[in-house]
């Protein structure tokens, strides 16, 4: 049984990255929970990924980001710093 469950893990990671992936460029509303933490309608809070947005948006707005990348679960938003800690700047000068 564990090993079915690792299979199935393993098959919704992909569609989840590639929904996340499908993501990139677009502009999407997020309200910001948090100084540089979003979500949109997609992220329930504390279940699913987050979207990093800039650090200057002010916590309890909303605002529309275009996302530039994703990592794992999360997104990133333009201007917004990754967990890397590069400053994510628009996939198009890229």
């Amino acid at each position: 049984m564990h090993e079915r469950i690792a299979e199935l893990r393993e098959l919704q990671d992909a569609i989840t990255a590639a929904k996340r992936d499908d993501l990139i460029d677009e502009v999407v509303e997020v309200l910001v929970d948090e100084p540089g933490v979003g979500r949109s309608h997609r992220e329930a809070p504390q279940i699913d990924g987050i979207v990093r947005v800039p650090e200057s948006l002010a916590t309890g707005s909303f605002a529309k980001v275009r996302i530039v990348d994703a990592e794992g679960p999360d997104l990133v938003a333009e201007g917004a710093t990754s967990a890397m800690g590069n400053r994510e700047e628009s996939s198009r000068a890229r």
